[in-house]
């Protein structure tokens, strides 16, 4: 019969034998699990590798979406950005045909003044020439010469032709219209006269007439109008008084080299205003406070 250590150490070589398998059996379980979950990684790696796995797809569906809304909306941006400059071209060129418009008008007003201006010059010099011209030679009337007596002393056949004295140069200081009246009066009061006398005469009255007008002291430079000591520019204001248009408020539109044109308020209708008649006192300019 066996002893108690001997049946102690049986005991211990059952339970270590057991304890091997169990081990061994666990082990080889543990490689099984590891075998299948790399088959499972290996099979979601090709998935992937092929666009059919699961996850990829919804990451893809919401990659795309977001790549569609932000596609989306540059779009309706580009179209907003699109119409702004449009817009603004639209604006800028409408603003440019009208400062296009305006400076044709204006520089067709000056262009049209300053030929109306030299027009009248010209009109006015020519009149001048022919009252300052030469006067016709009247034909004297022919006499009869009689047989010299003997005691009569001998009279000279020749005598000196009185020669014709030039006028001296006329500052023209009236209006333009003016001159012209008294032009067309004096023509008219010569034919029934001496040409002579009277023309000596009316370089007299004229030439008193002239230094007995008061002037106001009125002028234009760099485009704008220096009158009763202050400046006035284009767009400004003013009150107007006339003898021809009465009194009016109005604006100052253009400014040509010697003349205004300035718009009535009440019916927009342009009048024109030269420095002749401001200087004369015919047109009384006020700035409207």
């Amino acid at each position: 019969m066996p002893s108690s250590d001997e049946a102690h150490s049986r005991y211990r070589r059952c339970l270590g034998d057991r304890s091997l398998q169990t081990g061994g059996r666990v082990q080889r379980k543990k490689e099984q699990l590891f075998l299948e979950k790399i088959a499972m990684l290996q099979k979601q790696l090709q998935q992937v590798a092929d666009g059919s796995h699961p996850e990829y797809q919804r990451r893809l569906r919401r990659i795309e979406f977001v790549h569609h809304e932000r596609n989306l909306f540059n779009e309706v941006w580009r179209q907003c950005e699109i119409e702004r400059v449009q817009a603004d071209c639209e604006a800028e060129r409408s603003l440019a045909l009208a400062d296009l418009e305006e400076k044709t008008s204006e520089l067709q007003d000056g262009l049209i003044s300053e030929f109306e201006e030299k027009r009248r010059h010209v009109e006015l010099e020519r009149n001048v020439v022919e009252l300052t011209g030469d006067p016709q030679e009247v034909k004297t009337a022919s006499t009869r010469k009689l047989r010299r007596r003997p005691n009569d002393p001998v009279q000279p056949l020749t005598q000196e032709k009185r020669r014709k004295v030039s006028p001296s140069q006329l500052n023209l200081l009236l209006d333009e219209g003016d001159i012209l009246e008294d032009l067309k009066t004096i023509q008219r009061g010569k034919q029934a006269v001496n040409r002579r006398g009277d023309y000596e005469t009316d370089l007299t009255d004229i030439g008193n007439f002239s230094a007995a007008v008061m002037f106001q002291d009125a002028k234009i430079e760099h485009n704008k109008l220096f009158y009763d000591k202050k400046w006035h520019h284009r767009g400004q204001c003013v009150h107007v008084e006339s003898r021809e248009h009465g009194r009016f408020n109005g604006t100052i539109e253009t400014i040509g080299t010697s003349e205004i044109s300035v718009k009535k308020a009440s019916d927009s209708t342009r009048v024109r205003i030269t420095l002749a008649t401001l200087q004369r006192g015919k047109v009384v300019l006020r700035r409207k406070s």
